[in-house]
């Protein structure tokens, strides 16, 4: 496996642990990373279709999708009538305990559709911080103890693959894949009701077209990768190979963070010690790009070396008016939510078939040049619910 000229691995973990003698996985990313750099084709280890690939294998799906993102950007229009169904039982399992507001305001958004088109249901809630397998494991059985109608929950480790696909022969509960829009090829003919999100490697990419722009003589740059997962993997790799087409883009190092803005911190500390001549990092994630910031301003390095965000979210929009992130890519976050509100309504009425497998929302590219209304008028888009709920007394 060829490397970089110049590139040094130094993968670390938030105790500072060099990864060859604590976790085998995370040698399986990197493997996958370094041979995507290299040039080689790296096997994905969670077997996924591209959106375009889904769509070339059921065309199909093309006309469904297109008809459900126009239900998904318009108002609710008149609520529905349930008669007397018993309200449905929906578990929500979330890694939200960080940083990015995504999660919260996407079950708001979830929410407040439902509300408004009249479904009755009963919501039950499991939060967790990101790669938190151990409570994650209990609150999905947890979950699963109480036989709700519908599940709520995101694929980002093979654990919560094997734990999906078992579930899926299982036939309940309904499943909605959440911040995932990729579908796997393991479950064949037998996928989740909904993925829904947003791409990780479309928006990867849009973030490379932003560096390469910003670096057209090149630059030595840092990989910051968000947990051992699949965000990590096409997040990262999406990037990765659109940097390693340029030869002028140098990879120094690649650090996993664990998801942790403490980590983040550490490991940007580390590189700039490492690699003086660095020209940016690219975060994978809010927490991640979060304590890159704390640790440019801590070095004095802020505006000199730059970092992206990822998402858009209150905190990156904060950062960025501050001078502290070069740029974001802005989720239309609440669209996720509202799908997944439209998803479970037709499915409850027996219209699933007008339900496509995936829906992935839109981006929107923000920067130094946009203004403070401009950012406002992205705001009462991206948040159309959940910056209501926000308002509400």
């Amino acid at each position: 496996m060829r490397r970089p000229p110049g590139f040094a691995f130094h993968i670390r973990t938030s105790g500072g642990i060099h990864l060859r003698r604590r976790r085998a996985g995370a040698w399986l990313l990197a493997g996958a990373l370094l041979a995507c750099a290299g040039g080689v084709r790296a096997e994905d280890r969670f077997d996924h279709w591209t959106l375009g690939e889904w769509l070339e294998a059921w065309p199909a799906q093309r006309q469904v999708m297109a008809a459900f993102e126009d239900r998904v950007a318009a108002p609710a229009g008149e609520r529905v009538d349930f008669g007397s169904r018993a309200p449905a039982r929906i578990a929500v399992l979330y890694p939200s305990f960080q940083a990015s507001d995504y999660w919260r305001r996407n079950l708001a958004a979830f929410e407040a559709r439902l509300r408004e088109i009249g479904v009755p249901y009963r919501l039950e809630p499991y939060f967790s911080r990101p790669g938190d397998s151990d409570l994650q494991a209990r609150q999905l059985r947890e979950a699963l103890e109480a036989d709700p109608d519908y599940l709520i929950a995101t694929l980002d480790s093979l654990q919560d693959l094997a734990t999906i696909e078992r579930l899926l022969a299982r036939g309940r509960p309904r499943l909605i894949l959440q911040n995932c829009t990729t579908p796997m090829r393991r479950f064949g003919s037998q996928q989740p009701l909904l993925y829904a999100g947003f791409d990780h490697e479309i928006g990867s990419r849009r973030l490379a077209e932003e560096f390469l722009n910003r670096y057209p003589d090149g630059a030595d740059w840092v990989l910051l990768l968000f947990t051992d997962g699949m965000v990590s993997d096409q997040r990262g790799g999406a990037f990765l190979k659109a940097m390693a087409s340029h030869p002028g883009m140098r990879l120094r190092d690649i650090y996993l963070t664990d998801g942790l803005r403490e980590t983040s911190r550490q490991s940007v500390r580390d590189a700039l010690e490492r690699h003086s001549g660095v020209d940016f990092f690219f975060a994978c994630a809010t927490d991640v790009a979060l304590g890159a910031v704390d640790a440019l301003r801590e070095t004095r390095r802020t505006g000199r070396v730059a970092v992206n965000g990822w998402g858009g979210g209150d905190a990156e929009l904060r950062a960025l008016s501050k001078g502290q992130l070069a740029m974001t890519l802005m989720r239309m976050n609440d669209d996720a939510g509202v799908a997944m509100a439209e998803a479970v309504s037709l499915d409850l009425r027996h219209l699933g078939a007008q339900v496509p497998t995936v829906y992935t929302g839109a981006f929107e590219r923000v920067g130094p040049e946009h203004s403070p209304e401009d950012i406002r008028r992205l705001e009462q888009r991206a948040f159309r619910y959940s910056g209501r709920e926000e308002a509400a007394p």
